[in-house]
């Protein structure tokens, strides 16, 4: 496919060529992702009170664009390798497309386009990250973009605080438009920091207790309550996908039995004692007007429950429901503050459906990879993708255009499908140089 590029090199220019190839895409992977992180520039282009005017909003729009450009152009290098991802992840894309065919029952069609085509286009930055880098290496760049975000953050309370605390409450926002977006931000950081702690290397390890310090100093400077939960779960996760992937044969199948039964059960307690326990700690047991919000939403849910309204629209200000909605809560929700809740709204039952059957195959099959390849690092996406459903009880995450966590969560189930089919299926060796060179 790109033999043309390589007729009458020699070795080493063919070798100097690679090298190029390689430098100029983590150049464009650390560029794309410091863009879509939500890092300076929000914060940059807000009003005193936090707020962005529509004029800002079309600025950070634009800010997002060359992410585009540099996924499209990295595919455009390597596509035998997106189109392997794209083979291993039929899923993905079902989930991913569903949004541009919800155009056709959508309340707002326009609305739906322009956004189902921002979410397809920055999808390009996703495959690129999980087919061209593996886990470890994925580790590295998130610690330079995310870890050196958090460390910029805690950095700024010093040097600029009244830029760096929230004006209402004096929570730390650092680098970020709000402390929630700290929040996960900081979670990731921990949970690159366990990662790299697992990792065969000392240097690795080294570099995993610092993620690990930042991480947890941020994340508790923030007050994000879902995050601080998220980034325990993820300890515990850790040692559980640890202990069950050295288990074998019975043992391992009964372990997993177990924990399939107990994770619904979890799920149930987590929603009847959520309120208490937040009261306990000293939090609003509503989730800051949450709550009342949620339970107007299961009404509209209700009332498209297979296919939803339409992806990206029902907050709009077009929506004579949305209208219903503020005026009842008293203030203008951006989204359902709840990732289920939001993709039931836009792509209904359906999409929900998709979205739970891709969760549950990354997650087993990034298990058997944990005990099949154990010095790959794939602790790492299996425990980006487990956070994200736990980020997703108070924020609208899932299915995102042109937010770095989705896309996160979607370069961790293409990274864990891939590998998985490579191990079931492994490619002749000529075969696998070959296509590693298209």
């Amino acid at each position: 496919m790109a033999w043309w590029l390589h007729e009458g090199l020699t070795v080493p220019q063919t070798k100097s060529y690679a090298r190029l190839l390689r430098r100029i895409e983590l150049l464009g992977i650390f560029v794309a992702m410091l863009l879509l992180s939500g890092a300076v520039f929000p914060l940059l282009l807000s009003q005193a009170d936090g707020s962005l005017t529509e004029a800002a909003r079309a600025k950070l729009r634009m800010i997002a664009a060359p992410s585009y450009v540099i996924g499209l152009g990295l595919v455009a290098l390597r596509p035998a390798a997106v189109l392997r991802g794209v083979q291993h992840n039929v899923l993905l894309m079902t989930l991913i497309l569903l949004p541009l065919a919800s155009i056709l029952w959508s309340i707002g069609p326009s609305i739906t386009l322009r956004r189902a085509v921002a979410l397809t286009l920055s999808m390009a930055v996703a495959f690129v990250f999980a087919t061209r880098f593996t886990p470890r290496q994925q580790l590295v760049v998130l610690a330079w973009v995310l870890g050196g975000a958090t460390l910029l953050s805690l950095v700024a309370m010093a040097v600029l605080p009244g830029r760096a605390l929230m004006p209402e409450d004096g929570a730390l926002r650092g680098v970020f438009l709000h402390k929630n977006v700290l929040g996960w931000v900081a979670c990731l950081t921990v949970v690159l920091g366990l990662a790299a702690r697992l990792d065969v290397s000392a240097r690795m390890r080294r570099t995993g207790l610092l993620l690990l310090v930042a991480g947890l100093a941020a994340l508790l400077l923030s007050t994000s309550v879902t995050s601080l939960f998220a980034a325990f779960a993820a300890v515990v996760v850790s040692r559980v996908v640890l202990l069950v992937a050295r288990l074998q044969g019975r043992t391992r199948l009964a372990v997993v039995l177990g924990l399939i039964l107990l994770i619904p059960l979890l799920a149930l307690l987590l929603a009847v004692g959520f309120g208490p326990l937040l009261e306990a700690l000293g939090k609003d047991p509503t989730l800051t007007g949450r709550v009342p919000l949620w339970s107007m939403i299961d009404a509209e849910i209700s009332r498209h429950p297979l296919l939803g309204h339409g992806y990206g629209v029902f907050w709009t200000e077009g929506n004579p429901a949305v209208w219903s909605i503020w005026e009842s809560q008293g203030w203008q929700a951006p989204n359902a503050h709840n990732g289920y809740r939001e993709t039931m709204l836009g792509l209904g039952s359906v999409g929900l459906l998709l979205l739970i059957a891709l969760t549950f195959r990354a997650v087993a099959q990034g298990v058997t990879l944990c005990s099949m390849a154990p010095g790959e690092g794939w602790i790492l996406p299996v425990l980006i993708v487990c956070i994200s459903l736990i980020l997703n009880l108070s924020e609208s995450i899932f299915l995102k255009q042109n937010d770095l966590l989705w896309l996160l969560y979607s370069a961790s189930v293409i990274s864990i499908s891939c590998r998985h089919a490579a191990l079931r299926h492994p490619v002749p060796e000529p075969a696998r140089i070959v296509a590693t060179a298209i």
